[in-house]
C-alpha cells in the first residue's frame, strides 16, 4: 500500500463483480509489473513514461511510483473495476500577493494587491482561462519598496486598480459565468493555507465584505503533494516543481505567474490519478480574537495617517466596536447576524470542537503538521496565531 490512491487498489478489486481466481491473477501480475518497474534503471523508467505519454521529471523515486501508477490503473481499468480517485470537474488555483514590510508586526492588517486565479479543467487536463486583476490597497496605500521588490508591482499600479470589493465582484462574476459557484463542480486550490486562512480572511474583513461561503473550503497542494508521494518535508512551491524535475516559470512572487506554476503542479497530480480532495477549512468563529486585534490595528493605522478624519475610519471603528460586543449579541464573522446563521454557526461548532481541540493542543507546530497524520481527504480546520503566521512568511520571503 502506497498511498492514499493505492491502498485502495486491493478494496476496489475485492468490492468488484470478477470471479476471485481472476482477482487473484490480477494481484499476481501487478505485483510481478511492480517488482520489474522497481528494476528499471532511470532510463528504462523514462523511455516506459514516454511511452506512455507521461511526465519525465523528477527524482527515481518518483518516477517509479508515476509509472507503477499508471500500471495500475490500466490493469484495473482492463477489467471494468475502476480506480477509486475522482476529480472535481474543475480546479481553482489562487495565488494572492499583498502588502507587507520587510518584518511584519503581528498585527499588520495585509492587504491583497494581486487577484489572480488559474481555472483547471480535470478532464482536458489543461489551463482554460485566467483572471487576473491589481487592488488598491486602502490601509496602508503606500507600498513598501520590499513589498514593491518582491512582487514587481507598482506604487502606480495599485493607485489605478479598484478597492478590493469591486474587483471581488468582478471575480465572482467571472466564477459565475465558469458556473463554478457549486463545491462539486470546482474546488479551490491553494499553495499553503496563508492565501485565504491569512490574506483573504484579512481583507474580507477589513474591507466590510462578507466572507464568501466557497472560500471557507479549499485543497492545499502541499498536503496533497506531500501525502502522495509520501514526503515527510514541508515543500514551498519552489520544492514541490524540483521534486517533479520542473523549473519555475514567470516571475517568482508575481500571483498569476505563482498560480499557473501550481496549476502545472496539479495537472500532474491529475494526470497521475493523486487524490485531489478539499482537506482545509476556514472555521471563521476561531477568528473572533484576530478579527479584534486586527481592526484595532487598521484604526489606529488610519487615525494616524488621515488625522482622525474620513469614511474608511469610521467604516473600521464600526467593525472594531461590533467585533468587541459580546458575543450573543453580534456575530463579528459578518455584517448581518442573522438567527440562521447563529444556527449554522453553533451546528459547525458541534462537528468540529474535538478537531479544534486537537489543534489547539499542537498549537506550537507548523500549520501543516496535521496532514502527516491525516488521510488527504480530510479537512483541518486552521488554528493558528500571527506570530506564528510572520515567521512562516518570512521564511517564505527568503
Amino acid at each position: 500500500m502506497e498511498g492514499p490512491n493505492s491502498s485502495t487498489w486491493y478494496h476496489d478489486l475485492a468490492q468488484s463483480d470478477l470471479p476471485d481466481d481472476e482477482k487473484r491473477d490480477l494481484v499476481r501480475s501487478l505485483t510481478l509489473l511492480f517488482g520489474k518497474v522497481h528494476q528499471m534503471s532511470r532510463g528504462e523508467l523514462v523511455a516506459n513514461l514516454k511511452e506512455n505519454n507521461l511526465h519525465t521529471g523528477g527524482s527515481r523515486d518518483v518516477l517509479v511510483k508515476r509509472l507503477k501508477n499508471h500500471y495500475r490503473v490500466q490493469k484495473l481499468s482492463s477489467v471494468n473495476v475502476l480506480p477509486s480517485v475522482k476529480f472535481a470537474p474543475y480546479y481553482l488555483v489562487v495565488d494572492f500577493e499583498a502588502t507587507c514590510n520587510t518584518v511584519n508586526a503581528p498585527d499588520y492588517p495585509h492587504e491583497i494587491i494581486e487577484f489572480p486565479a488559474v481555472l483547471v479543467s480535470s478532464k482536458d487536463k489543461a489551463i482554460i482561462d485566467t483572471f487576473q486583476s491589481y487592488v488598491r490597497p486602502e490601509i496602508n496605500p503606500t507600498l513598501s519598496d520590499f513589498c514593491i521588490q518582491l512582487t514587481g508591482i507598482t506604487q502606480a499600479t495599485v493607485d489605478a486598480a479598484d478597492t478590493f470589493e469591486t474587483v471581488l465582484r468582478k471575480f465572482e462574476e467571472w466564477m459565475s459565468s465558469h458556473g463554478l459557484h457549486s463545491s462539486h463542480k470546482c474546488i479551490l486550490v491553494t499553495d499553503g493555507p496563508w492565501d485565504m486562512a491569512q490574506f483573504f480572511h484579512g481583507q474580507c474583513k477589513v474591507a466590510g465584505v462578507t466572507y464568501p461561503t466557497w472560500a471557507k473550503r479549499w485543497l492545499n497542494i502541499r498536503k496533497s503533494f506531500r501525502n502522495y508521494y509520501k514526503k515527510r518535508m514541508h515543500y514551498n512551491l519552489k520544492g514541490m516543481l524540483e521534486t517533479l524535475g520542473m523549473e519555475f516559470e514567470g516571475r517568482p512572487h508575481c500571483g498569476l505567474d505563482d498560480a499557473k506554476n501550481i496549476a502545472r503542479i496539479l495537472l500532474v497530480l491529475i494526470d497521475e490519478h493523486a487524490p485531489l480532495h478539499i482537506n482545509e477549512r476556514l472555521t471563521l468563529k476561531d477568528y473572533r480574537s484576530r478579527e479584534k486585534v486586527l481592526l484595532s490595528s487598521a484604526t489606529a493605522i488610519v487615525q494616524k495617517r488621515t488625522n482622525g478624519m474620513g469614511d474608511l475610519l469610521e467604516r473600521l471603528r464600526n467593525a472594531s466596536l461590533a467585533c468587541s460586543a459580546p458575543k450573543s449579541s453580534v456575530d463579528c464573522t459578518s455584517p448581518k447576524n442573522t438567527s440562521s446563521q447563529k444556527e449554522n454557526d453553533s451546528k459547525e461548532r458541534g462537528q468540529h470542537t474535538k478537531a479544534k481541540q486537537e489543534e489547539s493542543a499542537n498549537e506550537d507546530k507548523a500549520p501543516e503538521s496535521s496532514s502527516d497524520s491525516d488521510p488527504n481527504e480530510d479537512e483541518v480546520p486552521i488554528l493558528w496565531t500571527n506570530n506564528k503566521f510572520s515567521a512562516l512568511r518570512k521564511q517564505e520571503y527568503v
